[in-house]
């Protein structure tokens, strides 16, 4: 997870290092070279058909905004349609009550067997005993006297 994290923060700085690289190289550039019509490394601009144009180091791609509009448009649709479909399969709803009813026969089958409900009572005891003699020691009894002086000395 960690070095995941670590190569993502790698990146990131490399594309920064290098992007402020490519800044200073176009700025020195338009000043020495054609200061009256400078350079610039992208531009975006809408078209009046409303297009997206991308204009990369002179490079001009135009986007037809529209259709990736629709066609998104559509995929939603379909998404939403598969869902409720989704929803509505009494397949799905068969099989779902299935397996929580058999997790539940499970659940009871497992809690009722003798081993369990000692280990459980075991474990309850023990805790209760370990609490008791927390609550005995000195350190706790003293935190409730200093407990008690405090609210006594604020009334």
């Amino acid at each position: 997870m960690l070095r995941n994290a670590l190569f993502f923060v790698l990146v990131g700085a490399f594309v920064i290092v290098v992007g402020f690289g490519v800044y200073i190289a176009n700025e020195y550039f338009n000043r020495l070279v054609l200061p009256e019509q400078p350079a610039s490394v992208f531009a975006l601009s809408r078209q009046d058909s409303g297009n997206l144009e991308i204009d990369f180091l002179g490079e001009k791609l135009e986007v037809n905004t529209a259709a990736i509009e629709k066609y998104a448009d559509n995929s939603w649709e379909i998404a939403a349609d598969k869902l409720v479909s989704l929803k509505n399969n009494s397949q799905i709803h068969e099989k779902v009550h299935w397996l929580k009813e058999t997790v539940q026969e499970q659940y009871q089958r497992i809690i009722a067997l003798p081993e369990i409900t000692e280990k459980a009572t075991l474990v309850k005891e023990v805790v209760n005993q370990h609490w008791q003699e927390l609550l005995a020691s000195e350190k706790v009894q003293a935190v409730n006297q200093w407990i008690r002086d405090k609210s006594a000395a604020n009334h």
